[in-house]
């Protein structure tokens, strides 16, 4: 194992303060609710490549994309399979005018070990090149290979690198033509791969570098002292970005040199676009962008962090951060990579003032011979101000809502255009019919939110949502019995108390629907293990009698 020499290099710097955006997007199409993004590319200078899920209050589902230099949504892609759950698109790399990407599909809800992992090569208009379904046969059951990192050569072969979490430690070779040439397990974690030359590629790990040649045999091991978190190659150099600083080292690792230390900034992400470097940190809750080739008046811009899981491109003289906004949907905003002048960004003010429901409708299924209520629907108007200077033209409103099976879509989700609420001004929106997939009971809460006014990032989403219980009165013949549960919120265990101490049955679903826990209990309390749960919101359903009751729990 070598340890790297350094020599020194020194790089004085300058600060510069930016503080308003040039444009701000959201992806606030009608067929998505709640969105985060995945992975971010940029092609030829001209498109921004975005991989993101959507749908998260539903079984979610991964499309890619495309957004010109002004965030205008150009295309985008979804996967093919009709039920597919997580994606084609974790990852994307864009290499000469292609793009690339792989993902992990979840064909069968990861019961039967038969889904794949799916390779893809596109043209820049979306046309697919070649698109690989890798080992959808072969894992074991219940495998999920989730892809944390790939890298395209300049003669179009691929890696990639991923596992199942926590153990990513599997590399997978694929050619120019799409072909799968090989796959190795390493006895370590793997977190970054990325071509060396046409010769050897280098492997990242929690603690070391590994140089492994073409076969994926392991040649070299490097360490370093400070800890690397993102690595790239770029003009026959090595650059190694650690937390605090930037260092460059030669293929061989025989010289390393010291371009930047001790940096304030936490640094993330190196990249690099039209032949330039670029390092992204935070400090200070803000956006530190470093360029280390640059004249020194222009090495470290800050920005605002507008979005949460930050990434970035560099176009032209924009800089392009992407991220969850604070509405929970899949946010772009750009600045000036120099200076620009005082004229403040218009942000979207919106506030919910009120809403009301009407026209209620309860629902009911037959079980065994007895009707149970089980849903209701009903119509929704919202007041809403636009507290903003600008005229709000184009708004989203979105609701969540309980029950529901496998991939049933458990959201209200409307876009509404052609609106004329100007600054100051109050209107009342009526979004129309509207449903709630849990019993009606004898206090219901319904919360709805309102989402990017003109399609544009919110700053300001405090006043943006609003919760109200209403009392159904017209559900008469829905037979309402109390049901205990208890602790709640819970770490551990669950008690359900039985309502006449007979058999009963329980069904445990989280927000998208899955079954977590599903048995049946004969006694008066029942005690469920529930401390595999991950921390989150879930539903629960006791059906005793042909009756079904309904409860809402916190998983802590």
């Amino acid at each position: 194992m070598k340890h790297f020499t350094f020599f020194a290099a020194m790089l004085f710097v300058w600060q510069t303060t930016i503080s308003n955006p040039l444009w701000t997007r959201v992806l606030d199409q009608q067929s998505f609710n709640k969105s985060y993004p995945a992975d971010m590319a940029l092609v030829h200078d001209s498109l921004i490549m975005v991989t993101g899920y959507t749908e998260s209050f539903g079984c979610s589902t991964n499309r890619l994309f495309a957004f010109d230099t002004q965030g205008e949504l150009m295309w985008d892609k979804g996967t093919m399979e009709k039920y597919n759950m997580g994606g084609n698109f974790d990852l994307v790399h864009a290499r000469d005018g292609f793009i690339y990407t792989a993902g992990f599909l979840y064909a069968d809800d990861t019961y039967y070990g038969t889904e794949p992992v799916v390779i893809s090569k596109l043209q820049t208009d979306g046309n697919i090149e070649y698109h690989t379904q890798y080992r959808g046969d072969e894992w074991t059951e219940y495998y999920m290979f989730s892809p944390v990192s790939m890298d395209v050569d300049p003669t179009g072969k691929l890696m990639l690198a991923g596992g199942e979490a926590p153990d990513f430690n599997s590399v997978v070779m694929v050619d120019a033509n799409g072909d799968i040439v090989w796959e190795k397990e390493y006895e370590f974690a793997i977190e970054q791969v990325l071509f060396l030359n046409d010769e050897r590629f280098l492997i990242r790990s929690n603690d070391n570098l590994y140089v492994a040649n073409m076969d994926g045999e392991i040649l070299d091991t490097y360490s370093s002292d400070n800890p690397v978190v993102d690595i790239i190659v770029h003009n026959s150099w090595v650059y190694l970005l650690s937390a605090s600083g930037l260092e460059k080292a030669d293929p061989d690792f025989e010289t390393v040199v010291v371009l930047l230390e001790d940096e304030l900034a936490d640094l993330e992400r190196i990249k690099v676009f039209d032949d330039s470097l670029w390092i992204m940190g935070k400090e200070n809750n803000q956006i530190v962008m470093i360029n280390p080739e640059a004249a020194k008046e222009n090495s470290h811009l800050y920005f605002e962090e507008y979005v949460e899981n930050v990434d970035f491109v560099v176009v032209g003289n924009q800089i392009v951060f992407s991220g969850t906004s604070l509405s929970g949907q899949i946010g772009l905003y750009a600045f000036p990579s120099g200076e620009q002048d005082d004229v403040a960004y218009p942000w979207p003010d919106i506030e919910l003032l009120d809403f009301e429901i009407s026209n209620i409708v309860i629902n009911y299924q037959d079980f065994g011979g007895e009707t149970i209520a089980t849903s209701f629907d009903f119509d929704a108007s919202l007041t809403i101000r636009n507290n903003g200077e600008e005229p709000v033209h184009a708004l989203s409103v979105f609701s969540p809502r309980s029950g529901g099976t496998n991939c049933a879509k458990q959201f209200f989700y409307e876009n509404y255009n052609g609106l004329d609420i100007m600054p100051g001004g109050e209107f009342i929106l009526d979004v129309g019919s509207s449903n709630e997939y849990a019993p009606p009971t004898s206090s219901n809460e319904l919360c709805f939110e309102i989402l990017a006014p003109n399609s544009s990032l919110e700053f300001n989403t405090g006043t943006n949502s609003l919760c109200k219980s209403f009392f159904i009165t017209h559900a008469s013949d829905y037979s309402q019995q109390e049901l205990l549960v208890y602790p709640n919120p819970v770490k551990d265990l669950l008690f359900i108390s039985a309502l006449d101490g007979t058999t009963y049955g329980y069904t445990i679903t989280d927000v998208a629907g899955r079954v977590m826990v599903q048995a049946e209990h004969e006694g008066l309390t029942a005690g469920v293990d529930v401390s595999l749960l991950a921390p989150g919101v879930y539903f629960l359903q006791v059906i005793e009698h042909n009756k079904m009751y309904s409860s809402k729990f916190i998983k802590e």
